[in-house]
């Protein structure tokens, strides 16, 4: 009875009255279920949050390895692109030298043959 009075926040000292048997077993009963109710959901509470908890650390570690991937992926693509970029130099370089080479040469003339000689008889 006294933790009923507690429960209710009752402040003032309350004359609390002798229970009879069957009012205190009635009393028990209804306290002791609410502490299995209490209890039984506290513990899906906890079971539920602890799920959260190891999912979000299972999502995080994909995550993770997510970036990881994702950074050598980058990475790949950097060094792809930093080889096209030279090679393309390179080629640049050499057609340049090819045309350059090809301006300084002299046409070559190409030699005409004889004119036809006509005898006359």
């Amino acid at each position: 009875m006294k933790i009923k009075m507690w429960g209710v926040n009752s402040v003032r000292p309350v004359e609390i009255p002798k229970l009879n048997e069957q009012m205190a077993i009635e009393l028990g009963a209804h306290i002791l279920g609410e502490v299995i109710i209490y209890s039984l959901a506290a513990y899906v509470l906890v079971g539920y949050f602890s799920q959260e908890k190891e999912e979000a650390e299972e999502n995080q570690e994909n995550d993770i390895e997510y970036l990881g991937l994702q950074a050598i992926r980058d990475s790949y693509i950097e060094e792809r692109d930093f080889l096209m970029e030279n090679k393309a130099k390179r080629m640049r370089k050499q057609n340049n030298r090819e045309t350059s080479e090809a301006k300084q040469q002299k046409p070559v003339v190409e030699d005409k043959p004889p004119p036809p000689v006509v005898l006359h008889t």
